[in-house]
């Protein structure tokens, strides 16, 4: 329906207007479908999506996050006449029933939108491997006669039409209508109503995810020479190496069916100047199996090769753990018996392992660090970061758990 719409505006508007809706009328709303204030980010949709209409026009929605987790959004269209058309709004996510609601709000006239196209427009979203996105035009028509029937509070905007079909006239004489009724009712509305009426097949647009993956080359093979074949069907490397790094991701998956993912790094970098390199072997490893499908990440020590970013949040925080202070004066007569639980909590609280989780929020998967082994602590002045910390945190010199043999994390379903 999209294409046979003059180009009035940015596709923006065109998507998440909803000008393209059965009758043709603007929807919008006074309220959104989420609070603005405790309103969360989807780290998902981050980044650059793009989609080729079928009049040859190149699109590209970016998606970043504001302050107070309100999502920007902006979309950028390359016309066929060379010329460039943007917009810009600020964005809601909703989660109804399970599934992914958009808000989008423009507050402020400009060149493309007008007094009449100020408030919130909804909008239905899926992303599918976390590299496609679908965006669902709403059937305005159906909140029209929601609004009509009294089913929804708004307010209609009709134009004069003298056609000779009166049924016809009555649809086509909308011009416009507002939503005044509450958001617990609109989205009422929304869970009763069916989503292939409401948000229909026929007007879904999706978006290919940009991705700037690195040129390198990633080796795979199945892992032979790993232990544990006894109780594996199979078990895949993803292995790249640049000067002073390598890096190997294996994927396991055993005979129960469980899978899991073991990471080898031998760096001379750290993990920010590796971070491409684990992407690219993501990518591919993705392109095997949806990562969500792995139940756990071992993922080795928490430092290491000299990088010891993540681990100064933990120390930090073990300087003022009270728990931790009992343990190292008092242990064995401390509260605490071993301080691995511990570890987990800080690391955990502290976001010590947030470039990590940033990472695998990019291929459509949250993690959180599940156990550890082997702790390791030092006297602060034993540390390898021991500058970082003030003169005041010095004093008596006292103990801080930094580092861990191994760190084993979950990946949250």
């Amino acid at each position: 329906m999209m294409k046979n719409i003059m180009r009035k505006t940015n596709i923006l508007l065109l998507l998440l207007l909803l000008i393209a809706g059965y009758s043709c009328a603007r929807v919008t709303s006074l309220n959104p479908l989420s609070d603005p204030v405790s309103v969360t980010f989807d780290d998902r949709l981050k980044g650059v999506w793009h989609y080729h209409t079928e009049d040859n026009t190149d699109v590209y929605l970016h998606f970043g996050k504001a302050d107070d987790n309100k999502t920007l959004m902006m979309s950028i269209e390359h016309l066929k006449n060379g010329k460039l058309s943007r917009a810009s709004s600020v964005m809601f996510p909703a989660k109804i029933n399970n599934k992914n609601y958009m808000s989008v709000m423009f507050k402020e006239e400009t060149d493309d939108i007008s007094r009449d196209h100020l408030g919130y427009y909804f909008a239905k979203y899926e992303l599918i491997n976390n590299n496609r996105l679908i965006i669902s035009i709403m059937n305005t028509g159906k909140i029209i006669d929601a609004i009509e029937a009294g089913k929804l509070k708004g307010e209609i905007t009709y134009r004069e039409l003298h056609l000779s079909d009166r049924k016809e006239r009555k649809r086509r004489a909308v011009d416009a209508a507002k939503l005044t009724d509450s958001s617990e009712n609109i989205i009422e509305f929304i869970e009763k109503t069916d989503d292939s009426i409401l948000f229909p097949d026929s007007e879904k647009n999706t978006f290919e995810k940009l991705t700037n993956y690195p040129q390198s080359e990633v080796k795979i093979y199945m892992d032979r020479e790993s232990a544990g074949w006894a109780y594996k069907a199979s078990d895949y490397a993803f292995v790249v190496e640049k000067e002073d790094c390598r890096i190997q991701w294996n994927a396991v998956e055993n005979k129960d069916g469980d899978r899991s993912l073991e990471v080898r790094r031998n760096c001379k970098t750290t993990f920010a100047e590796q971070i491409e390199l684990h992407r690219a072997i993501l990518a591919e490893v993705r392109k095997k199996w949806p990562l969500d499908s792995f139940r756990s990440i071992n993922w080795g020590s928490l430092c290491q090769g000299g990088d010891w970013e993540w681990c100064k949040a933990v120390a930090r925080a073990s300087l003022e753990s009270e728990d931790y202070i009992d343990y190292w004066k008092n242990y064995p007569n401390s509260k605490l018996k071993e301080v691995n639980t511990l570890f987990v909590q800080l690391a955990n609280s502290t976001h010590s392992y947030s470039a990590l989780s940033e990472l695998l929020n990019e291929f459509g998967v949250k993690i959180k660090l599940e156990s550890v082994e082997k702790v390791f602590s030092a006297r602060l002045s034993k540390l390898p970061f021991d500058a970082e910390f003030p003169e005041a945190s010095r004093s008596g010199n006292p103990r801080a758990m930094y580092n861990v043999g191994m760190a084993y994390f979950y990946i949250v379903k």
